[in-house]
């Protein structure tokens, strides 16, 4: 009697996972397709951000490396 009860249960708690992974599926697909459309929709804003940003990074690369420059000369002054 406890068999069938012990698999009747372990079935349902497996159409419980498979369910709650078909919802995991659906939702990603769902998240998916609303970000490309929302990529198709807003090209010229995505690729303006994507400038901006490519300008920051070199800036801050140039403000990066001239710390490193004036570092090295204090301590190339320190050491003579």
């Amino acid at each position: 009697m406890t068999k069938p009860i012990l698999i009747l249960t372990t079935l349902l708690a497996l159409n419980g996972c498979a369910a709650t992974m078909q919802g995991v599926a659906q939702d990603s697909s769902k998240a998916i397709d609303s970000a490309a459309e929302f990529a198709h929709k807003n090209r010229d804003a995505l690729n303006t951000a994507a400038t901006q940003t490519g300008e920051l990074i070199k800036r801050g690369g140039n403000l990066i490396g001239k710390g490193i420059e004036a570092t090295g000369e204090i301590l190339q002054d320190m050491t003579e």
